[in-house]
């Protein structure tokens, strides 16, 4: 189960509850994307972790929302993460 945190711009930001067991990340996806087309995202301290298919500006974009909403993702991380 993948639960999506939040939505913009096209993208959907989600967990994997597989990835728990690793430091806070976010995935990120766009359209009906595959796990394996997704961007790998981490949280503390934002960072690209993979990029996938996306190009360079997207990143930029995607790594703005999540610096944005890094706060709300990391209380999301830690209340999955238990």
């Amino acid at each position: 189960m993948s639960p999506v945190i939040y939505r913009e711009h096209g993208c959907t930001f989600y967990f994997v509850f597989a990835d728990l067991s690793e430091p806070p990340h976010i995935h990120v996806g766009e359209g009906k994307a595959r796990r394996s087309d997704d961007a790998k995202i981490w949280l503390s301290p934002v960072g690209l972790a993979r990029a996938s298919r996306f190009d360079s500006r997207t990143i930029g974009r995607i790594l703005k929302i999540v610096a944005t909403h890094q706060q709300e993702f990391l209380a999301e991380w830690n209340t999955h993460d238990q």
